[in-house]
């Protein structure tokens, strides 16, 4: 095993855009470490939400709130707006596999800096982190790559399957999906098949679109226990009037009740409800952070469903698609609890508390699973096993210290150790949109660099990549850029 180079060298694990948006912050400070940016799936910068290739799946944030740097608000929108033909408003809706068209360009272009590699990517699996000066990622090919600090930037984990009375085994049948976002999750199911859904979020509107635009015809049924679908934005979101100072929020007790009360009055008298939940974005770490251990318990078992469905909110083309083939019967929605499944030779009976739904085939849309000690992804396993991460209370992600660094089983901060995004839940509740990522992207380069981020080494990044591709291709590779490559 051998050091990348001389230079401190940061290592982030996982590719998508928390780890992106970090290895790039770390690139654009003033004295750039060397930054290996590992994902085991290889297709850097894009992760599950970006990682789509089907037009259907649309950002459900405009596309003038996108920008991967909060210093320049307008940077994916300039991006967009150079790469399609026809223009881009700003409260658009872009196709997500956009987005990860211009995260991975953002990503190349920060890779070479005064013609120097600064980021370097390596297609592996990380299996353990061995703690240490120098700390050590070892990766299931069998690869160690030494690193100053690591960041951990794993998204979000493969959905839970939900809870039953009794026997789980058909979990394992072929005919269940337990995550929709795997490799060929869906390529299976027959265009004829009958197929329910466990989930009525915006997962469940994705499913339903890409089976549709695979030509699937057959019936399709949605069975969640409150029957809550997600609210849609408005026809204009521009037009939306502002909602509440933020700083208003601050205000009001720090008691669950307290705020219930603020956000039912202020809808009560806004021009249009989610002036009102926007307002609330800002603060609302702040707002969480306030609340005790009790008051948060309450708000994940009562109030959760109804925030999720009214904060992350559907395109308003989404919506009216899956408006349609609700009013069309094709997708039916089942408000009541899963208690039981039936499977034989002909298909799968679902067993209700309101009744029983014959199907073909069962699909996961219950979103991402939050809890690592239900994670099989073996690096997680080894981190808990070392005790080196340790799962919060409520079971969103696991205890850090407020600048992002893992506390472990006996209390202790770890120097070299730090995550950001899904992990961080606990602390901030909302913690996986871009401006929370880019955030505390930011925030960890300026910890680790111990330096403020300098004037951006970010123009345009087209013309960016194609300087670091020529300033590449001049000069011969070092050894250190093999030794990254090759992921030792």
């Amino acid at each position: 095993m051998r050091r990348v180079s001389a230079r401190p060298t940061v290592a982030v694990v996982g590719g998508g855009v928390a780890g992106a948006a970090t290895a790039i912050a770390l690139a654009r400070t003033a004295a750039a470490p060397d930054v290996v940016l590992l994902d085991r799936s290889g297709t850097f910068a894009r992760g599950v939400a970006y990682g789509t290739d089907s037009e259907t799946h649309l950002l459900n944030v405009t596309a003038g709130r996108m920008s991967l740097f909060a210093d320049d608000p307008e940077h994916f929108l300039r991006w967009a707006r150079g790469r399609l033909a026809t223009g881009v408003a700003a409260d658009a809706f872009l196709p997500r596999k956009l987005y990860g068209d211009y995260v991975a360009e953002t990503l190349t272009a920060a890779s070479v800096r005064d013609d120097r590699r600064v980021i370097r990517t390596v297609s592996a699996a990380a299996i353990d982190v061995e703690p240490g000066v120098p700390a050590v990622v070892r990766c299931a090919d069998g690869a160690r790559i030494a690193a100053t600090h690591v960041v951990l930037a794993l998204g979000n984990d493969a959905p839970a399957d939900p809870p039953l009375e009794h026997d789980a085994s058909f979990y394992a049948s072929p005919r269940y999906t337990t995550n929709p976002w795997g490799r060929d999750a869906l390529a299976s199911i027959a265009a004829d098949d009958a197929v329910l859904l466990i989930g009525s979020g915006l997962t469940m509107y994705d499913v339903v679109l890409m089976l549709r635009a695979r030509g699937h015809r057959g019936a399709i049924h949605v069975v969640s226990r409150r029957g809550l679908l997600p609210s849609a934005h408005a026809p204009v979101p521009s037009a939306v009037p502002p909602g509440p100072a933020p700083e208003d929020w601050l205000t009001v007790a720090p008691k669950l009740s307290a705020l219930l009360r603020a956000v039912r009055r202020a809808c009560a008298q806004a021009e249009d409800w989610r002036s009102v939940v926007d307002s609330l974005r800002s603060v609302t770490g702040t707002l969480w952070q306030r609340l005790d251990a009790r008051e948060r318990e309450r708000f994940l078992t009562r109030v959760r469903p109804f925030w999720d469905a009214h904060r992350h909110r559907a395109p308003i083309e989404v919506d009216r698609r899956i408006a349609t083939l609700l009013a069309a019967g094709t997708v039916r929605r089942h408000t009541a609890r899963l208690r039981r499944w039936g499977e034989d030779a002909n298909g799968v009976t679902a067993v209700l508390d309101r009744g029983t739904i014959r199907i073909d085939r069962v699909v996961n849309c219950t979103g991402p699973s939050t809890d690592v000690h239900r994670s099989t992804d073996p690096l997680v396993r080894s981190l808990l096993r070392r005790g080196l991460v340790v799962r919060d209370a409520h079971g969103l992600g696991v205890e850090t210290a407020a600048d992002g660094a893992l506390v472990d089983v006996a209390g202790r901060t770890s120097s070299s150790l730090f995550t950001l995004g899904t992990w961080r839940r606990p602390a901030h509740w909302e913690s996986v949109a871009v401006p929370e990522l880019r955030a505390q992207a930011v925030a960890l380069a300026c910890r680790l660099t111990r330096e403020r981020p300098g004037p951006a080494a970010m123009r345009d990044p087209r013309e960016l990549t194609h300087r670091a591709q020529e300033a590449l291709r001049a000069r011969p590779p070092r050894e250190e850029d093999r030794t990254a490559d090759d992921g030792r």
